[in-house]
């Protein structure tokens, strides 16, 4: 299992990528990944976000939120609710920034 951190070592991420550990040296050589830093003992570490352009892979989020009046009677009124939504989603950006 792979920990959730920043930087992963060149083990961890040959893991993730399903690659062996000399592909990740040797893609490192050629430039297809780039290494963030290495370590007081000379060993590689790869941020997250290098494997993630790496693959191509965009993480952004969208938050999408939704209202839904429960009667008929309150048909109309979704618009009371815009303020609360966005408070939560402010809420959500800046939880997800920590």
């Amino acid at each position: 299992m792979i920990k959730v951190n920043k930087y992963l070592s060149v083990g961890e991420t040959a893991e993730m990528l399903g690659v062996s550990v000399p592909t990740i040296r040797r893609w490192q050589k050629s430039g297809k990944i780039q290494e963030s830093y290495r370590t007081l003992g000379n060993h590689r570490r790869f941020s997250i976000n290098s494997i993630r352009v790496l693959l191509g892979i965009n993480f952004e989020r969208k938050i999408v939120g939704y209202a839904r009046v429960s009667s008929h009677d309150q048909k109309g009124k979704g618009s009371a609710y815009l303020p609360i939504l966005t408070k939560l989603r402010i809420e959500q950006e800046l939880s997800d920034q920590v």
